[in-house]
């Protein structure tokens, strides 16, 4: 499993920070980047379906490989964008690019993985995951500053390059399905996977739970946060914003094998529901902050709430479906994190610039505090 986590190292980018400054250079709106921003999801929405069909009728490998080689070109393209468009066009490839990894890896960790130390198993890659997020925003920032807003997405088409090349020659397929399997996975089947998918309390409970927390991320985390951080504090893309994403994502790493710990110890809901609740809290509160230690502070507390979740969502998907239903409740779990990435940078950067930036992190909070509530009514272990 060493290729896929380094694909995940990779593929986190370090474009978070750069992107409230390089709509300045490209004259790109603030309801404008909330859609670039959003259009990844779009594209990883329509894409989730097929990509899982494939992940079952020829196994994960294909897709893991797939998917840091679009990365790669998506990269390239973004860093020569000259306007909305074009820009636009490359987080849709970025997008297509995250659907296949993401239907690859997270089967594949499945794949090798039990009821009793999946969390624990997905916690790895979700740490592995939160190092690049911890790298990526310092790493993208400070590169930013001292060679232009462009030198980190060129450096991240040649970093995921070099991920595709190790996966392709490193990386063992977990999963070699039968002719017979391959026939029966027709769309009609797929879809009536859904309709039973979609009628499972806990399905509905955690697809919820995986919408707030994609929304959270892509409009208060990545759109909303920076946006805030430099115009009222005057943080720059490497010095400040970077550094206080890539501060965060610290934390999450740091945190994540205690939370897969507590989800397998003791149950998926106590790991979940307090974790959203404490982020409702701490995201609440960052309007107030008056002074730049208080915002990192604040944010602080704020990654070391949601880290609680870690793992947890995605194991408690696994384990509330049978394995032949494994691939699509995966997809449909993936679906739903990206309605809240597509919705959440677009519709938050549009009630900002309707409102303000502060009254679009409340609305973030008390989204987040109502899908808790749905979960915990809805789900049972």
């Amino acid at each position: 499993d060493r290729g896929v986590l380094l694909f995940d190292v990779a593929e986190r980018r370090d474009d978070h920070p750069v992107a409230a400054f390089l709509r300045r250079e490209l004259n790109i709106s603030v309801g404008e980047l909330g859609v670039i921003v959003g259009a990844i999801g779009v594209s990883r929405l329509l894409l989730n379906i097929p990509f899982g069909v494939l992940a079952d009728r020829f196994g994960r490998k294909p897709l893991i490989v797939l998917g840091p080689v679009a990365s790669s070109v998506g990269m390239f393209g973004t860093a020569a964008c000259t306007g909305f468009w074009d820009l636009l066009w490359w987080r849709i490839v970025g997008g297509a690019a995250g659907s296949a990894q993401s239907a690859g890896s997270q089967l594949y960790m499945a794949d090798i993985s039990t009821p009793a130390n999946r969390a624990r198993t997905l916690g790895v890659n979700q740490t592995v995951f939160s190092v690049g997020m911890t790298a990526g925003p310092a790493l993208g920032g400070l590169m930013a500053d001292a060679y232009g807003l462009r030198a980190p997405f060129l450096l991240m088409g040649g970093v995921t390059g070099a991920a595709a090349l190790y996966t392709h020659y490193f990386v063992k397929e977990t999963h070699h399905p039968k002719p017979e399997e391959r026939e029966k996975l027709a769309l009609g089947d797929v879809l009536k996977q859904w309709r039973h998918l979609l009628v499972l309390p806990n399905m509905q409970a955690i697809t919820a739970i995986h919408t707030a927390v994609w929304l959270t991320g892509s409009g208060a985390q990545y759109t909303l946060l920076p946006l805030l951080a430099a115009e009222r504090f005057g943080f720059t893309a490497g010095s400040g914003v970077g550094v206080l994403l890539g501060m965060m994502a610290g934390l999450g790493a740091a945190c994540s094998p205690f939370a897969a710990w507590i989800s397998d110890r003791y149950g998926r809901k106590q790991a979940i529901i307090p974790g959203c609740i404490g982020g409702a809290a701490t995201i609440a509160l960052v309007p107030y902050c008056t002074s730049p230690e208080q915002l990192f502070a604040v944010c602080a507390a704020w990654s070391a709430s949601m880290s609680m979740l870690g793992p947890a969502p995605t194991a408690f998907a696994v384990d509330s479906v049978r394995e032949d239903q494994r691939a699509q409740a995966l997809a449909l779990y993936r679906s739903s994190g990206d309605v809240g990435l597509v919705f959440g940078a677009a519709a938050l950067s549009a009630v900002a610039e309707a409102t303000s930036l502060d009254f679009a992190m409340e609305t973030n909070a008390a989204m987040l505090c109502a899908a808790a509530a749905f979960f915990a009514a809805r789900a049972t272990e």
